[in-house]
């Protein structure tokens, strides 16, 4: 078995059965084949306004709009905007990752973008709809042999909260084992570790606001 080949985590297809697969996460696989055709000038200045985004996010922004209207249908350009709309307009944030998610409904990251934000709206019950009825990365992609470590991420944390406020809370914790395994220096981890195992002060928080309401 290769270094980076990981266990899928095991998780219900449509009819709740448990079913697992294989596949590898590498730094080499491709999230976005549209943006890779793009010509290579235009990737550049693309990743050159990515690199810029914490300092000059507002600068930025009108760039990344124009090569998004030029090139419409390439999700790693909504991709960069949300980012940078994110660290200053969370409305316009939320529309482009709805925009990217209506253009691109097959890119995993589009689709895990737009999971995320249906979970901070707590709805649900779309989760299901945007994967298609499939919780596993080789179910949902099976020419896929091979994931991006950000994909794998993305997928994982929202499998985990989805399953963790669905009341699955094994197969929570099964997504959330694999992102400590693969990842556990990962935004992704620690986010699904603050859901799953709040801190002691947390809980005890958490227990005397409920005695008091």
């Amino acid at each position: 078995m290769a270094k980076n080949r990981k266990n899928a985590h095991r998780a219900p297809d449509q009819n709740k059965k448990i079913e697992q697969s294989v596949f590898e996460i590498g730094n080499d696989a491709i999230m976005d084949a549209k943006f890779f055709k793009l010509p290579e000038a235009v990737q550049q200045q693309a990743n050159g306004l990515y690199d810029r985004m914490d300092k000059e996010a507002k600068l930025v922004i009108p760039e990344l709009e124009a090569l998004k209207n030029t090139y419409p249908k390439v999700p790693t350009l909504y991709n960069y905007l949300s980012a940078a709309y994110g660290r200053s307009d969370v409305a316009q944030q939320e529309r482009s990752i709805e925009d990217n998610y209506r253009v691109n409904p097959n890119n995993l990251i589009a689709r895990c973008h737009f999971a995320q934000l249906c979970i901070q709206r707590k709805h649900f019950n779309q989760i299901p709809k945007i994967f298609d009825n499939k919780f596993d990365l080789k179910a949902l992609y099976p020419r896929r042999n091979r994931f991006h470590p950000s994909e794998y991420n993305s997928f994982s944390l929202v499998m985990c909260c989805y399953f963790n406020f669905s009341g699955e809370s094994t197969l929570a914790n099964a997504f959330y084992q694999g992102l400590k395994s693969y990842s556990p220096d990962a935004l992704e981890t620690q986010q699904a570790k603050q859901l799953l195992e709040p801190s002691f002060l947390g809980r005890v928080g958490k227990k005397l606001v409920n005695a008091l309401g």
